[in-house]
Formats: structure tokens, C-alpha cells, sequence
């Protein structure tokens, strides 16, 4: 129990890092106040046990289970956290943008690229921008 504990830890503290946050802003992005919890959990004065780690992985939208996982699992160190609801935003935007204008003929390619890249601008944004979309619409339709 303690090696996954542990692994919790290292994940969190990795989380952490790659959304270049401070333990007050990464608590803030869980709902609590002060980073003083996610403080105790690091030192080991809280259990970081399985049911605090898929509630932090539903609010920050993670797959369930991605605390758990590690690098013997094949899992890349890398953090991509998956925000659904950011990402059905960006679907619903460009849905909405390329339906209203008929001149827009975009194919498959290039509606996938429009929502990735919209989508990272949200990701660090924190929300949608309807007129990057309509400029990466615009832009990809008239080549």
C-alpha cells in the first residue's frame, strides 16, 4: 500500500510541475482554499489513499486510475491531463463556426488541427476563444 501511496505522491508532485503551479494554486484547482491538505498529504500526515485520488482525478479531469499508474507501467512521465469539458467546448465553438458559414469547406485533417490547436490555447487560457477559432477557420478554408 505504501508503494502506491507513494507513487500518489510523486504523481501529484510531477502534476504540480508541469502546470508550473504552487501547491496553493494546484489546491485552488481542487476546490480547497489553501494548499495546506495537499501540503499534508505530500509529508504523509493525511492518507493519500484511493478515494482522494480519484476525486482529484475527476476535478482535474484525469482518466481514473492515472495517480496510480507509474513509469514500470509504461506510462510516460509526461502530463496531459484531459480537460473534458474544455475540450466538448472547443467541439461545440467549432461546430457551431463552421455550420454558420457555408463558404467553410473544411475536411476531416483539418478540423482535427483547428481543435487541437484551439484546444491548447484553452488549456492555457483556461477558456475558449470563439474568434481564434473562426481565424483557424478562415484560415484553413481559404487555402
Amino acid at each position: 500500500m505504501g508503494d502506491v501511496r507513494e507513487s500518489r505522491k510523486r504523481r501529484l508532485e510531477l502534476l504540480r510541475s508541469q502546470r508550473r503551479e504552487t501547491w496553493k494554486e494546484l489546491a485552488k484547482s481542487l476546490g480547497y482554499s489553501s494548499g495546506s491538505y495537499l501540503t499534508q498529504l505530500m509529508k504523509g500526515d493525511r492518507p493519500f489513499g484511493e478515494d482522494v485520488a480519484r476525486e482529484f482525478e475527476s476535478r482535474l479531469g484525469l482518466r481514473p486510475g492515472w495517480f496510480d499508474l507509474g513509469p514500470s507501467n509504461g506510462i510516460s512521465e509526461t502530463v496531459e491531463p484531459v480537460a473534458i469539458d474544455l475540450m466538448a467546448d472547443v467541439a461545440t465553438a467549432l461546430i457551431r463556426i463552421t455550420t454558420s458559414d457555408k463558404r467553410l469547406k473544411l475536411n476531416d485533417v483539418q478540423l482535427r488541427r483547428i481543435a487541437g490547436m484551439a484546444y491548447v490555447q484553452a488549456m492555457k487560457s483556461g477558456k475558449v476563444d470563439e474568434d481564434y477559432i473562426k481565424q483557424l477557420a478562415a484560415l484553413a478554408g481559404s487555402g
